[in-house]
């Protein structure tokens, strides 16, 4: 994946209405966008807000976003890649450094165990720590 894949906005105008900012341009593609709470990803940061209007035959769109974001982030003339609101800033820069591995949870036995007052579990098999208590299996826990 690059950032070229994300659907991005082409920021045309960029507006403040009450305590919110409004940026209004054009997406690069459609793929995944979706009116509704999103990001605008701006490398080590990002840009809360929500995507309000889209029209899908010129792909023309409405942002908003909080007011407090930090503004020189983003400037009239940015093209800046859209997140949904599932992602954030730091799930694509991991994806970017190839830090980022998909897992497939794969259930396994749990051994729950007592420690004072609390109780926990760890990977049946583990070797419980001084003053741990095991109090029972749990199949795919």
């Amino acid at each position: 994946m690059t950032l070229k894949d994300l659907p991005a906005l082409a920021v045309e105008e960029i507006t403040l209405d009450a305590d919110d900012l409004r940026l209004r341009g054009w997406f690069s593609h459609l793929r995944g966008v979706h009116i509704g709470p999103s990001y605008l990803y701006c490398g080590d940061a990002q840009w809360p807000g929500e995507l309000i209007e889209l029209d899908v035959n010129t792909r023309y769109a409405t942002f908003t976003a909080p007011a407090w974001v930090q503004r020189d982030l983003i400037h009239v003339g940015s093209v800046v890649p859209w997140l949904p609101s599932g992602w954030q800033y730091f799930h694509v820069n991991m994806i970017l450094t190839s830090s980022w591995k998909r897992r497939t949870f794969v259930p396994s036995d749990a051994q729950h165990f007592r420690w004072r007052d609390s109780h926990g579990w760890t990977k049946a098999g583990a070797t419980l720590s001084d003053g741990q208590a095991p109090t029972h299996i749990e199949k795919d826990g």
